[in-house]
């Protein structure tokens, strides 16, 4: 930890001792640190079981589209404008191809303006074992390089406290465990061993009919304590879904189970989308909602395991802030020249993270 700590530090304020440059990306690799001034370089420069330290601000990657193709880890430190105040929010400004070579890797606290693809063509779209957690994706997210294309050989990734805008295309990968992320927009394709666990879904429009529903050809899919907001609507899915099972869901929509074929137990159906959570009327992120459960919901304490259903469910709930698990700056100060004797007066307040 202390290590981390002095690497995030140096890294964030690296600019301050270097006469107010711009801040500098910290590559961790063994027991070796490095500083670059662009993510391109830090990436060049990397190899497989490297870590890459983003501060705050936003970085451009060559081209717009930041390449993975190695096992490496890149953490940011946060989206949430309320918690990132001291360091302002790590901002990608473009893409990210995630791209065979990467498996294992990581991303986590990015702001990502462009889009997520696994590949460029089929040829480099297989992925294991990759984890995406506590980032803002404002477009499409999708397994595959082809947001209609099937990517069945990718497995074992991990989406988890996301905030995710555009279409989610999972491109029938398989064993997915997707949990605590919050969708704007619907779910497509799904094919065999994958797990929705204590996410939120937004998706319609309003909260109109008249918009998609949330889940599109999804199939062979364990539905666990997630909430699914679309208004007072028929149905929740289009195309082929079957194979499913949903258990201790909250549904806005009056549906019931089966649902299309489609078991279920211990959902909460019909729900008014106003006593859901403390503070959500729409179904358009925002930053100044709160999705925790209102007092006296029936999802409080109604998840399959015994925890709230939604965000806040289970041991490890969805992490306020989505604060990435390395140290957290809660507030500096810098002094805007230094003293009688020279010296330059700096607080900061760091606050270790345990998950």
């Amino acid at each position: 930890m202390k290590t981390k700590l002095f690497l995030f530090i140096t890294a964030l304020f690296g600019g301050v001792f270097n006469g107010f440059s711009q801040s500098q990306i910290a590559l961790e690799s063994g027991s070796t640190t490095t500083f670059h001034s662009t993510i391109d370089a830090a990436i060049t420069n990397a190899v497989n079981g490297d870590v890459i330290y983003l501060p705050g601000g936003s970085f451009t990657p060559s081209g717009t589209v930041l390449i993975i193709d190695k096992n490496i880890d890149i953490i940011g430190v946060g989206h949430y404008p309320d918690s990132t105040l001291a360091t302002g929010q790590t901002i990608l400004n473009g893409s990210v191809s995630i791209r065979t070579g990467a498996d294992g890797g990581s991303i986590q606290g990015l702001y990502i303006i462009g889009t997520i693809n696994f590949g460029s063509d089929a040829s480099n779209q297989v992925v294991n074992g990759f984890s995406i957690s506590r980032c803002y994706a404002s477009q499409t997210t999708s397994l595959s390089f082809d947001n209609n294309a099937a990517n069945t050989s990718s497995m074992n990734i991990n989406l988890s406290e996301n905030v995710l805008i555009g279409v989610v295309h999972l491109a029938e990968a398989s064993n997915l465990f997707i949990t605590k992320n919050i969708f704007q927009n619907y779910v497509k394709r799904t094919l065999s061993q994958v797990v929705f666990s204590n996410n939120v879904f937004l998706v319609q429009t309003n909260f109109a009919c008249s918009s998609t529903p949330t889940f599109h050809d999804v199939n062979g899919a364990i539905f666990n304590n997630n909430i699914v907001t679309n208004g007072g609507c028929s149905g929740i899915s289009a195309g082929t879904f079957s194979g499913n099972a949903f258990y201790n869901n909250i549904f806005s929509a009056n549906i019931t189970f089966p649902y299309a074929g489609n078991p279920g137990s211990g959902n909460l159906i019909n729900q008014v989308i106003g006593d859901i959570f403390v503070n959500q009327s729409t179904s358009t992120f925002s930053y100044d909602s709160d999705y925790h459960l209102k007092v006296g919901s029936p999802g409080i304490a109604g998840g399959s395991d015994g925890t709230d259903i939604g965000l806040y469910g289970t041991l490890y709930p969805y992490k306020e802030g989505a604060v990435p698990f390395n140290p957290h700056v809660s507030s500096k100060s810098i002094a805007p020249q230094t003293n009688p004797q020279g010296n330059l007066n700096i607080s900061i307040q760091v606050g270790a993270q345990q998950n």
